[in-house]
């Protein structure tokens, strides 16, 4: 792989050189005039104390314009089209242009040669020049070859990085996890960087990351850069699993993140569905097809055809509903319900049954007045908007802009429920033909919202069995699990640290394993010197009977007894608030529990050992 770096590429754009491109462009002849005009009569003026210089610059495309980089790749793309030999790739982002040579090892180098000769002759060509410091040679799997330009020797390199993606001579992208998540720990850990800068950062280029994520390693070094942020946004001890972290934060760990946003790259064949092609921007034609496109309320006199289109969705299936209603006596009804995948969303069928009936449109006679009726306002808002990228509306657009020339069709919005007579039909026809299962699917593909909200799923099903089949957290003995978290304990809310230090087992009562190393104390010194257990705490210590009284009427409240383990007291959601409003007024899961520090013999100075810091301090 060589990269090559092309000395102020914009700045040396050669007008003369553009403006022939131009001219072997599809470009219309006034679009030409218009950027030869731009390009001819610029005008760049100097003054310095009292004197002023004016020239008209024949170099430069104007950076930070709108046709700035247009016109720079319109000036740059028949680099792409030299005579290269076989087995030579050649790839161009702007200015930023690399060479691929592959084949056999014996022809490499001299490939490579004749390659950089014919960029060389046409950067001579289009007065531009390369930079042999600057440009660089990657070596994959191969010998170090001897390649020159400009009779410098080209530099090998141990890796490149290429629009943020860095590549080494053994093609393997852990340096390049390394290298982000380094750059994503030094970073200001606070929530809002846990939100904002997990996705956009760490997963650049998720297909490529994903691989890498897949080893021990990689989800160690991925999952350790995370980590620095859920501590400081949940207030805990940094010796909290990092599973309670992603857990209490309702977020997926950074591997899994990857592997999800590498699904929707590049679907899965294991989907059990087949989802929708997105039609491709460059094919909405200009200018815009439907300019004056809108809908208006019912009108006072019927037209001489109406139709009303609707959708449902129910557990059997999803079905679209179209109904036929005809002022004419010579023309009968249609009612038709059209049966969709079970994967398909309402918001399709809707649109498939407008689909449908413009189709229905096409075989009736150019001389009756047609109405379209709809309680989706959305549909009929999404037909006047351009490149909206789905492709049943992209085909509703190009059908009515194919009809309207010769029919009357006008767009109504009737509000769901009505009373309308064709509204209420359509509805039921939808909801029957949604209840029938025995119907084969017309329409089969799913929306990419749909295979969002599965791949999703699937992720956190994967998270869910991880975490249950940990043992390093303490929410399993309260039965809580990641999907449980995200879908019905919202009360357990990492609000302060006292909350999730009761939360994690990492408090400041005595049984917590780390203060008992530092203080060398396990049991309460508020009672008989039992151990101070959750507990204890909860269910034992007479200290806190008044505490206590308040949280046991409200068991006796909610679930009709007093619970004998911490277990049975948060097992249900109700109760969780109320516990977790004891927990605050005790007091024991604060730092104010914190029993004085011990201090050694040596230590005989009162001001050295007070100002003695522990090392289980919770990240604040």
């Amino acid at each position: 792989m060589i990269n090559l770096d092309i000395k102020s590429a914009f700045d040396h754009l050669w007008h003369p050189a553009l403006l022939s491109r131009l001219s072997d462009t599809h470009l219309s002849p006034s679009h030409i005039s218009k950027y030869t005009s731009f390009l001819n009569t610029r005008l760049v003026t100097l003054e310095y104390r009292g004197y002023s210089c004016t020239i008209s610059p024949k170099r430069g495309c104007a950076q930070g314009s709108k046709s700035g980089p247009i016109l720079w790749n319109i000036f740059f793309d028949p680099i792409l089209s030299l005579p290269f030999p076989p087995g030579v790739h050649v790839q161009a982002f702007a200015d930023d242009l690399q060479l691929i040579i592959y084949g056999d090892p014996n022809y490499l180098t001299h490939n490579a040669q004749i390659s950089i000769n014919l960029i060389i002759e046409w950067c001579l060509d289009n007065k531009l020049t390369l930079s042999p410091n600057k440009s660089s040679i990657l070596q994959i799997f191969c010998n170090e070859p001897t390649i020159h330009i400009q009779n410098s020797r080209t530099p090998c390199v141990e890796d490149i990085t290429i629009l943020g993606v860095n590549f080494n001579s053994r093609f393997s992208f852990s340096p390049h996890l390394n290298i982000y998540a380094t750059k994503y720990s030094i970073s200001s850990p606070d929530y809002a960087h846990l939100q904002i800068a997990t996705t956009p950062t760490l997963t650049y280029a998720a297909p490529i990351l994903a691989e890498a994520a897949d080893t021990i390693a990689g989800k160690s070094r991925l999952r350790s850069a995370q980590r620095k942020f859920c501590i400081n946004a949940i207030h805990g001890f940094r010796t909290v699993p990092t599973f309670t972290y992603f857990a209490l934060l309702r977020v997926l760990p950074i591997d899994l993140n990857l592997k999800l946003l590498s699904s929707l790259l590049k679907p899965s064949p294991s989907l059990p569905f087949k989802t929708e092609d997105l039609p491709h921007p460059y094919s909405y034609p200009q200018p815009h097809l439907l300019l004056d496109l809108s809908h208006i309320p019912i009108p006072e006199y019927p037209p001489d055809m109406s139709y009303y289109t609707d959708g449902s969705k129910t557990s059997s299936g999803v079905c679209s509903g179209i109904f036929r209603l005809p002022s004419l006596p010579s023309t009968t009804r249609l009612e038709s319900s059209i049966s969709l995948s079970k994967h398909c969303t309402v918001f399709q069928a809707v649109r498939f049954a407008l689909l449908t009936v413009l189709e229905d449109i096409r075989t009736l006679d150019t001389n009756l007045s047609i109405g379209i009726f709809s309680d989706c306002l959305s549909l009929l808002c999404t037909l006047s908007k351009h490149r909206f990228f789905h492709p049943i509306v992209y085909k509703c657009q190009i059908l009515l802009h194919d009809l309207l020339p010769t029919r009357n069709i006008t767009l109504h919005w009737v509000k769901g429920h009505s009373g309308i007579y064709g509204n209420c039909r359509v509805d039921a026809l939808a909801k029957i033909g949604a209840a029938d299962r025995s119907t084969t699917p017309k329409y089969k593909l799913a929306s990419n919202s749909t295979t969002l909200t599965f791949l999703l799923s699937r992720q956190w099903k994967t998270w869910d069995d991880k975490f249950t089949r940990s043992n390093l957290t303490i929410l399993r003995n309260f039965g809580i699990t990641p999907l449980s978290l995200k879908n019905t304990h919202k009360r357990i809310i990492p609000d302060s640290a006292i909350t999730t230090g009761f939360n994690t087992g990492h408090t400041w009562i005595g049984a917590f394993g780390h203060t008992k190393s530092k203080h060398d104390r396990s049991s309460c010194r508020h009672c008989d010197g039992s151990p101070e257990t959750t507990e204890h705490i909860h269910l034992e210590c007479p200290s806190l009977d008044n505490h206590r009284s308040t949280l046991f009427s409200n068991c006796i409240r909610f679930i009709g007894n007093i619970p004998n383990t911490v277990e049975e007291l948060f097992s249900n959601k109700i109760i969780w608030s109320a516990g977790l409003t004891f927990v605050h007024g005790c007091e024991r899961f604060s730092p104010s529990n914190k029993p004085p520090q011990i201090t050694s013999e040596a230590n005989t100075s009162e001001t050295e050992s007070s100002d003695t810091q522990t090392s289980y301090e919770p990240s604040l």
